[in-house]
C-alpha cells in the first residue's frame, strides 16, 4: 500500500525546509581559506523538536580517531518517527533513518599529542554528524547549497581565525568533566576547594578557565604536582 507522501510534506516538511534566520547563522573560516556558514547544534535540535514533536533519536554508529591527523570522525544515525496517511483517516507511524559523517579537530597541547579535552572534541564531532544527518531531512540544507551563485556578503567580524578560536576555547569556563576531575584530585590529595582558589587568586571555581583546568587535572600546575621523592640508593 502506497503512503500519502504529500501528507507528510504538508505537515512536517514545511518546518524542515524553512531557512534559518540570518541572526542565528554564523560564519567560520575553514581550512583552505573558504568561508562556511553554520548554525549551532541547539538550533538543529530545536527544529527537530518542532517538526517531529520529540519523536526522534540520534546515535553514534562508528567512530574513527586519527592522532596523526589530530581529527576524530563520527558516523551518526538520526531516526525520526512520523505519520503517513495510508488510507483516508488511517494514519500509520513510519520510522525513517539517515546516516552521515561528522568530524572535528583534536585540540592538543603545544608540541604534544596529548588532547586538551577529548570528550569536548568528541562532542563537537557528534554534533557535526547530527547536523549533517539533519540536512538529509532538509534542515539547514540551504547552508550547504553551493550550486547557486553566492551573492551574499559576509561580516568579517563573525569570522574567527584558528588562533582566535583557540584563545576562545582556552578562556571558556571549565567543563563539568574537568570540575569532577578537580574534585577527585582535591579529595585524593586531602586539599580543599578554598585552598585551590586561594592558590589561583580566584574567588569562585567558575572563574577557572578551560586551559587552566586542563593544567590542573593533568597535574602540570604547581598546586597538584606530586612532590618528587629522592631516589634511594
Amino acid at each position: 500500500m502506497e503512503c500519502n507522501v504529500p501528507a507528510i510534506k504538508g505537515v512536517i516538511a514545511g518546518k524542515l525546509d524553512v531557512e534559518f534566520v540570518s541572526n542565528i547563522v554564523f560564519e567560520r573560516k575553514m581550512k583552505g581559506g573558504y568561508i562556511a556558514s553554520y548554525v549551532r547544534g541547539s538550533e538543529v535540535v530545536r527544529r527537530l523538536n518542532e517538526a517531529f514533536g520529540h519523536n526522534w533519536s540520534f546515535s553514534v554508529v562508528k567512530e574513527i580517531r586519527s592522532d596523526a591527523q589530530k581529527q576524530v570522525a563520527i558516523l551518526g544515525e538520526l531516526t525520526v518517527t512520523t505519520f503517513v496517511e495510508v488510507s483516508e483517516a488511517n494514519w500509520q507511524p513510519v520510522e525513517i533513518k539517515k546516516q552521515q559523517w561528522g568530524g572535528a579537530d583534536l585540540k592538543t597541547y603545544k608540541n604534544s599529542s596529548e588532547c586538551v579535552d577529548f570528550p569536548n572534541d568528541y562532542k563537537a564531532a557528534t554534533t557535526d554528524a547530527l547536523k549533517k544527518c539533519a540536512t538529509m531531512f532538509g534542515i539547514g540544507l540551504h547552508l550547504y547549497d553551493t550550486d547557486e551563485p553566492i551573492t551574499c556578503t559576509y561580516d568579517p567580524s563573525k569570522i574567527s581565525s584558528p588562533e582566535e578560536e583557540q584563545e576562545k576555547a582556552d578562556n571558556a569556563p571549565l567543563t563539568e568533566i574537568q570540575k569532577a576531575a578537580i574534585d577527585r584530585l582535591l579529595e585524593q590529595q586531602n586539599k580543599t576547594e578554598k585552598q585551590l582558589l586561594k592558590s589561583l587568586g580566584l574567588k569562585d571555581v567558575k572563574e577557572i578557565t578551560h586551559k587552566l583546568a586542563a593544567e590542573l587535572v593533568t597535574k602540570r600546575h604547581e598546586f597538584f604536582k606530586e612532590p618528587e621523592q629522592d631516589e634511594q640508593l
